[in-house]
């Protein structure tokens, strides 16, 4: 639940004070580090959060996000995530699709500081989890 609030948190102040999205490079670090059922859910409700944030047309940034996070799982099994190589080639290759599919132009610019921001997100992803129970209830029996 907590990653749903910071991708809403993240959407608005990116539009806000940057003009440039931080949920895009937040969705990718995340993938690298939950399941694909966590991370692909997690990519479609912070595609809708930037739909209505940045008011496009509902779905698109879902797609997107999507495909970007489907490519990192579907070599994620193939090579490590712990390597720093894996991660700034995927982090790239997922920023690019992202803005393929989003019909934005494709800068060299952009693509870097998604590439930079995955980078930064990723210690702080597994610092958060580490620290934070991933069951949301537990049931004590005794």
């Amino acid at each position: 639940m907590g990653l749903f609030v910071l991708s809403v948190l993240l959407a608005i102040l990116g539009k806000s004070i940057f003009g440039y999205s931080l949920v895009t490079p937040f969705v990718l670090a995340v993938s690298f580090r939950s399941s694909p059922q966590r991370s692909f859910l997690f990519a479609f409700v912070s595609g809708l959060v930037v739909s209505f944030v940045y008011g496009t047309p509902v779905g698109r940034e879902s797609l997107a996000l999507l495909f970007a996070s489907g490519l990192i799982h579907l070599y994620g099994g193939r090579f490590s995530s712990r390597h720093w190589a894996f991660t700034l080639i995927f982090a790239g290759l997922g920023s690019l699709i992202y803005s393929l599919l989003k019909g934005r132009a494709v800068r060299f610019e952009t693509i870097s500081v998604d590439t930079l921001l995955v980078g930064i997100a990723l210690p702080l992803i597994r610092w958060w989890q580490e620290r934070t129970p991933q069951d949301s209830a537990r049931l004590k029996v005794s």
